[in-house]
């Protein structure tokens, strides 16, 4: 029997996927009949809490093997729970990647933004990769260098926009953005947190949570608002901050602080009126 370890969850299109214990399970979402998670992906595999995907892509859904440090595709024919391996080679190598995971997102242009840090020292790296066409040269986008950022060694959360090239990571206390398409440099941001409180999530806000679907609801606030949850060994706080929609600029005074929860171990986004 399986571990029950859920880590990643994701719906887009006609199925679902779950990643539990690292593993890899589908489920057919225009199926209400079937309510039940599949057997796992075949292979010797341990994937990262992450989903990369396009819609309608060939390539289905793209993960990262943490234990192979290489990426993998679903395919669209998921129910065969085979994974098909990258073969091109770009500005990287998506099925010979050698670097651990830290954070993976859809960004600017529909590209998969991906930071990484190497096996041993301190390199820390963002990979850009497009997963909306056949396997080619183009695929793996860009590759960039962050190990020379300011506090990069301490970062632990990481946050990019796709209405413009905005790439955040923040430390303890710190939100740092980091032009990675000009400059090459990173400026911190905002650290008007409470005396006391530390980070523990980061999430820039974006509207169109189910890329097939389009929505003039929250249009005004789509990529320029970062919500960020703090802790203080005593209450958690959730910041909600206003960003610059293509530099990637916080206001240094929050829009709303909200207090009285405990420890915040995750947020995420619903339109109105769905899901629970």
């Amino acid at each position: 029997m399986a571990t029950l370890n859920p880590q990643a969850q994701m719906n887009n299109s006609d199925h679902e996927m779950l990643i539990n214990n690292g593993r890899l399970h589908p489920a057919q979402w225009n199926n209400p009949a079937d309510a039940f998670y599949s057997g796992d992906f075949h292979g010797d595999y341990y994937l990262a809490p992450y989903f990369a995907y396009s819609d309608y892509s060939p390539m289905g859904i793209v993960v990262y093997d943490q234990k192979n440090r290489r990426f993998m595709y679903t395919s669209a024919q998921y129910w065969n729970l085979s994974f098909s391996q990258f073969s091109m080679t770009g500005a990287f190598s998506p099925g010979n990647v050698g670097k651990d995971l830290l954070f993976m997102d859809r960004g600017w242009n529909g590209n998969t933004h991906a930071f990484f840090k190497d096996v041993t020292g301190n390199g820390r790296w963002l990979y850009l990769l497009n997963v909306s066409a056949p396997e080619s040269a183009q695929t793996a986008v860009a590759a960039y260098n962050m190990s020379a950022l300011t506090d990069i060694a301490n970062a632990k959360y990481y946050a990019v926009g796709t209405l413009g090239s905005v790439a955040l990571y923040a430390t303890d206390r710190t939100i740092y953005r980091y032009d990675y398409a000009g400059s090459g440099q990173a400026t911190a941001t905002f650290s008007g947190f409470g005396a006391g409180e530390t980070i523990t999530g980061m999430k820039i806000f974006k509207s169109s949570m189910n890329a097939n679907q389009t929505t003039l609801d929250f249009n005004a606030t789509n990529n320029t608002v970062v919500f960020v949850s703090t802790w203080d060994g005593t209450q958690g706080r959730v910041y909600e901050l206003k960003m610059n929609i293509t530099s990637g600029n916080i206001d240094p005074t929050p829009v709303k602080v909200y207090d009285g929860f405990g420890r915040v171990m995750d947020m995420t986004f619903k339109f109105r009126g769905t899901g629970i």
